[in-house]
């Protein structure tokens, strides 16, 4: 946990306060920071304080910025980098840093800092394919990879925070600061945690001068708190989903406003199978599945927190493959498959045998997102109609993770895109050898998708690119290791007095809430 101190001047001469965090220095008049404060309904702590790993939340990118950033159009602008050059070969990227940019101690940010901190994060995407990180002068930082990655740029935007550490324990940064809009106030672990206005912030003047991040870990508990004003928005994170349930009653309290992700995009979920044992090891089981599934019923149960989408790219981008068809609902050419596999109901109790064995699976889903566990219970009704036994586990997220990475499931809900990678990354489901930790998971081994994604992430040809994207979405259609493509709305609700909220796509959506101002 990171310890601050934290110092408010008043200007009316009242004696300074120590508080925790780090040193905040600057002068707020009490009537604007009243008006001028901002809180946040979430559902689990996510703060910056979490400074050993640059994705604690969607918090973290207002006080720890990277060298890039994604706005609304998926497109890579400058933040702490003013500029980039990109070698021919595209292994080659230069970065120069703005001129003028200080850390929240009113120290120079440099191209050391930059290295430093990639280096310190060790973010396994990035360092995957950095092989070096050179410094060329103050204002200058080379980085020299691996290999051609396109992705580079969105790594970094996700999971390349610049901090400079101030405390250190044992070889860990225990205290760091940024150069974000807001420096760290006080907070208790699990219970809030509080950004204060940094005073001198380099893009511009940060109208708010403090956001509470306040965790309330029940979704509907949390629309309550929104409703009653005891928090002014909430939705920002993944890990602060409305309930589908919800959505429509806020949409008709006047006081509130609801924004939808559609133009931001946020990410792709899948029912998915575990296609390396039994039953999911024939692929005429997995395609019964898909013709067993109502997706129209599963929409409904959605409503207007997400939709069931035919493959794993979204469908507004350039990378969707049009061509790709989802399965119809088709109850008998489900029977027939599975007949067809050896899967029959030989003693008439409404569950389908195999050699002697009853077709029962586990369905192992996290409550991360409330509307999981209603699209899980559907399904299971929907597969006891061409008999197969779900049985429903609901784990905690780390548990899950667990269960995914020893593929202790059957079946699953998991993050498959997660936030929308500029190109979209097949790596995370569908690659043998999946990214360690997290969402990731072996799903299935097949020598083509091998080939196709080793292939896509080095091709610099944005139209061979395409077209390996195009083909892997394919072959991931042909063999189905995933029954169901689900995408996820981010759904955010606030208060009407929160004015000119402008949310990004992926964890950053908080990135412009800087430019907020509150109106009675």
């Amino acid at each position: 946990m990171i310890s601050r101190k934290v110092t408010i001047g008043l200007v009316i001469g009242l004696t300074c306060v120590v508080l925790l965090g780090i040193l905040i220095t600057g002068c707020l008049k009490p009537e604007k920071a009243l008006k001028q404060e901002l809180t946040i309904g979430v559902g689990g702590w996510a703060g910056p304080s979490d400074i050993i790993s640059p994705m604690g939340g969607s918090a973290d990118h207002l006080v720890f910025e990277t060298l890039v950033m994604m706005d609304q159009n998926k497109n890579f602008k400058p933040l702490l980098a003013k500029s980039w050059d990109i070698s021919d070969d595209g292994k080659i990227y230069t970065f120069h840093l703005r001129d003028k940019v200080k850390f929240h101690d009113g120290t120079q940010l440099t191209a050391n800092d930059v290295k430093f901190s990639i280096n310190y994060f060790k973010y396994p995407p990035l360092m995957s394919i950095i092989k070096d990180i050179q410094v060329i002068d103050d204002h200058t930082v080379k980085f020299i990879l691996k290999r051609p990655c396109p992705q580079f740029l969105f790594e970094l935007h996700f999971g390349g925070a610049i901090i400079k550490p101030t405390e250190y324990e044992n070889g860990v940064v225990t205290n760091a600061v940024g150069s974000g809009p807001f420096k760290l106030g006080d907070y208790a672990k699990d219970q809030y945690f509080t950004l204060i206005k940094n005073e001198n912030y380099w893009g511009g003047n940060v109208k708010l001068g403090k956001v509470t991040f306040k965790v309330i870990p029940s979704p509907h508990t949390r629309v309550m708190a929104l409703e009653n004003g005891e928090i002014d928005m909430t939705g920002t994170d993944a890990g602060s989903h409305i309930p589908a349930d919800a959505i429509s009653e806020l949409k008709n309290i006047p006081s509130l406003e609801l924004m939808r992700s559609e133009k931001t995009g946020f990410r792709i979920d899948v029912v998915a199978f575990n296609c390396l044992k039994s039953p999911f090891n024939d692929l005429r089981v997995r395609k019964a599945v898909c013709y067993a599934i109502d997706k129209n019923a599963l929409n409904i149960i959605l409503g207007e927190s997400g939709r069931v989408v035919d493959g794993p790219v979204f469908p507004e981008t350039e990378w969707y493959n049009p061509t790709i068809k989802g399965y119809p609902y088709d109850l008998e050419k489900a029977k027939k498959l599975l007949a067809e596999a050896g899967w029959v109901d030989t003693d008439g109790d409404g569950i389908i045998e195999k050699d002697g064995k009853p077709f029962k699976v586990s369905f192992v889903i996290s409550p991360v997102n409330p509307v999981w566990s209603n699209i899980a219970e559907a399904i299971q009704a929907q597969l006891k109609e061409v008999g197969i036994d779900v049985k429903i586990r609901v784990l905690e997220t780390g548990a899950l993770f667990a269960a995914l990475s020893r593929g202790n499931f059957d079946m699953t809900i998991k993050v498959d895109t997660g936030t929308p990678r500029v190109p979209p990354d097949f790596s995370h489901t569908y690659y043998s050898i999946p990214r360690a930790g997290g969402w990731g998971a072996k799903l299935i081994e097949n020598e083509t998708l091998d080939h196709l994604i080793n292939q896509y992430p080095s091709t610099l040809d944005h139209g061979k690119q395409l077209e390996l994207a195009y083909e892997i979405q394919e072959v991931i259609n042909e063999n189905r290791p995933v029954a169901l493509y689900i995408e996820d709305y981010r759904i955010i609700a606030m208060n009407k007095k929160v004015q000119g909220f402008e949310p990004m796509p992926g964890w950053s959506s908080l990135r412009y809430l800087w430019k907020v101002n509150i109106e009675e």
